[in-house]
This record gives C-alpha cells, structure tokens and sequence, in this order.
C-alpha cells in the first residue's frame, strides 16, 4: 500500500494544526480572516512555516484592507524585515483586495510575468464582507468560499503573492502601480462584457439592414460570426465605434466606448490595424486582425 494517503493526511493535519496556533495567534479583527485564509493553499506549502510569519501576514493583509472605496482595488507590495517588522520572509510578498471577478489569478500573474518577476505562490481566499459607505472594513465573514453571500455583504478576492525578493522602494511602488492598472482594466472589462456582448448581438441583427451592398454570403457569415463571439466564444475587453476619413484616419466616435475602450484616444491601436483597409470606399464587411498591443487581461497574447 502507498504511503501517499497516509502522508496527505498527515499534512493536512498539521495544517489544521497550524492555522489553529495562528488563529489564536492574530488580533481579534483578524481571527474570521484567519480561519479561511489558507483553505485554498495546498499544506506543503504551509506546514514547517512560523506562526509568527503567518499571522503577521495576515495581519498585514487585514491592514490593506481595512478601507477599499468602492469600485477600486487595493494593492500592497512589501517586503518585510524581522527587525523592522516583527516578520520575515524569503520572498516581496503582494496583497490584493478588490470585488470578487473573473480573469484575476491569470491577469495578476501574467502581469508579474511580464515584469520578470518569478512567482513562488499564490493565496486566494475569497470572503464575505460587510463596509460602511465610506468604505471601512466592518466585518469579515468565517464562512466556506462555495456558500451565498448574504444580502448586505459583497464578495472579495484576497490575494497575498510571493515573488522573487526586492527591497527597492522604487520598485515596489512600480509593482503596485502596474497591478492597479491591470486590476482596473480586469474590472472595466468584466462590468462592460454584458454590454459588449449585447453589442455584437445587435450589430448581427442590423447587418442585413446597413450592409446591403454586400452579397448575402458575405451579410450571413458576419452575422454567424458575431452571434458566435457572443456566445461565450471571445473574451470582450473592449470596444468602440470609429470614423475614417478617406485617407483612413480613424476618429473614434465620443460616448460608444466600453471596457479598456472607454475613455479611448482619437486614434487608438485597436484602430491603426486597420488604416489599410479603411481608405477604400468598400472595404470587408467583416475584418479580423491583430493588434500591436498585448492584452493585460486573462491571458498576455496579442489582441484581437
């Protein structure tokens, strides 16, 4: 017989063990936190660390998210010292608060990737929480990931990440602002997709209206094309009408953006892809092609 039951069991309870040591290990307003916290993380990961390091961890992350406005994120690089924090660890470590949305661990991480920074591990506890009108933290609940959120409260994703070390404090800073802005593009998507998809579905439906001047085999397969991205088939991250001149400027048109489109430029990327295309009076009905910027969102491949 296998020794692999019998050591996973013994892991586990040592990590049941060892969370009890640091629930009774943090300050009260931390104990919920602390209960739930590694529920996701796999026991090797944990069993043979410091009490003292794991509860000032959690701690610390209570400690960014004591006050999130909403619709915002909070994100804190650090890298603590024993003697300056009453903690240590190998690795800069990052918090995360911010609403419970899809496309987070992938989008965070790709951004970390892209920087260069090597990830040792990832805590993702996902909680229920209660704020004021101002913000503040008014209570976390200690109840399991996969049970409803009770009316009043909101659900929160809670990231700690371990990279490489780097004290710097330059670079944390950079760390933070970088993951802000990809944690604002995550939101702005995520809150848009409806509106996108619905977009696609009414562009589908008006093609046979506005495009009469092209074949029908042309109209149908754009019209299949668009109904099927709406269909869970694409991941919408932005969107906007433009205007092109006859020389092919495109000028985007003020009000129609969503997603990372929202508040786009006259003369965005997404838009130059299409220069040569759009100076002659009748260009494809349908036109797909890459972009020159990658995408900060799910995964880092170039977009659409």
């Amino acid at each position: 017989m296998s020794d692999a039951p019998r050591t996973t069991r013994r892991l586990e309870e040592a990590l049941q063990g060892l969370v009890k040591q640091v629930v009774d290990a943090v300050p009260a307003n931390a104990a919920n936190v602390a209960h739930r916290y590694f529920e996701l993380v796999a026991p090797e990961d944990m069993v043979g660390r410091e009490v003292r390091d794991l509860s000032a961890l959690i701690t610390s992350h209570v400690a960014v998210a004591q006050t999130r406005a909403q619709g915002s994120a909070r994100v804190s690089a650090i890298a603590p010292q024993l003697d300056r924090d009453g903690w240590s660890s190998p690795h800069t470590v990052v918090h995360i608060v911010t609403d419970d949305m899809a496309f987070l661990v992938d989008s965070v991480t790709a951004e970390l990737s892209r920087q260069g920074r090597p990830i040792h591990l990832v805590i993702h506890p996902i909680f229920a929480v209660k704020r004021d009108e101002n913000g503040n933290l008014v209570e976390v609940l200690d109840q399991e990931t996969t049970q409803e959120i009770p009316a009043g409260y909101i659900a929160e994703s809670w990231m700690s990440i371990e990279i490489d070390r780097e004290t710097d404090d330059a670079d944390l800073r950079s760390i933070e602002t970088h993951l802000l802005s990809v944690l604002n593009d995550v939101r702005v998507s995520v809150s848009d997709w409806p509106a996108m998809s619905a977009r696609a579905i009414e562009l589908a439906s008006s093609l046979p209206t506005v495009a009469a001047a092209y074949s029908g085999d042309e109209q149908t397969d754009a019209v299949a094309f668009l109904k099927w991205i709406a269909e869970d088939h694409f991941t919408f991250t932005g969107y906007s009408e433009y205007t092109f001149s006859a020389s092919g400027i495109a000028t985007a048109v003020t009000g129609t953006g969503l997603g990372i489109l929202r508040e786009v430029s006259q003369e965005d990327t997404v838009a130059m892809a299409m220069r040569s295309h759009a100076g002659s009076s009748r260009g494809p009905l349908l036109l797909v092609t890459k972009g020159n910027t990658r995408s900060t969102i799910h995964r880092p491949s170039y977009v659409d």
